[in-house]
């Protein structure tokens, strides 16, 4: 990776910060999309990991267009995940595009491996500020469902709590719904707050 950082001219992974990249973060043409504009180097190189206790799962938040985001948190056994390798610049702009819903985080104590060589130093990700989404008391990983087979599942564990008949009337006005449905999937209690090992890092 150095020698191709090298040969077109972009800032080398010593100058650079690795962050674990659990949600739109992991989609190089988002990435891009946020990067637009930013004057300086645009590479920004990616690796598929490997995790030991970790894994992405989702957040206990929906957004106003009807998405519940990711985040990552502990979990028992193993997953992949992307790290990203940010230059100061690069990290500047992403972080502002966070928004209050997430904080960039130093993790501690994770294990993480590329290609069979683990990878000692502590990387970042950002961490949802809402906790983690769980179902009997077991965080939702991203691998399991995709948005609609989620909503469906946040439905079906309020029950009789539930304002919404199905996930077709809650993603029909998304905007409102998700109002309602944050405050009924907390006060239903499946959530909790990060496991993860981590304290807050700054740029």
């Amino acid at each position: 990776m150095a020698e191709t950082l090298e040969k077109f001219d972009c800032v080398s992974l010593a100058d650079r910060q690795a962050v674990l990249c659990s949600g739109s973060n992991a989609c190089p043409a988002q990435v891009r999309t946020k990067l637009s504009g930013i004057d300086g180097d645009l590479g920004v190189p990616f690796l598929l990991v490997d995790l030991e206790g970790a894994s992405p799962v989702f957040a206990a938040h929906v957004s106003s267009y009807g998405v519940i985001p990711a985040t990552l948190d502990k979990v028992a056994g193993s997953s992949r995940c992307h790290l990203a390798f940010f230059t100061g610049s690069q990290l500047e702009r992403v972080n502002a595009t966070e928004g209050s819903r997430y904080e960039l985080s130093r993790l501690q104590g994770l294990r993480m491996e590329w290609n069979g060589t683990e990878l000692r130093d502590p990387p970042l990700a950002y961490l949802s500020t809402s906790g983690v989404l769980t179902f009997d008391g077991v965080p939702a990983r991203l691998a399991e469902y995709d948005q609609e087979s989620l909503i469906e599942r946040v439905l079906k564990e309020l029950g009789q709590r539930c304002s919404f008949a199905d996930s077709e009337e809650f993603f029909s006005s998304p905007g409102a719904s998700s109002t309602v449905l944050n405050h009924e999937l907390r006060a239903a209690g499946i959530w909790r707050r990060h496991q993860l090992a981590h304290e807050p890092a700054s740029l």
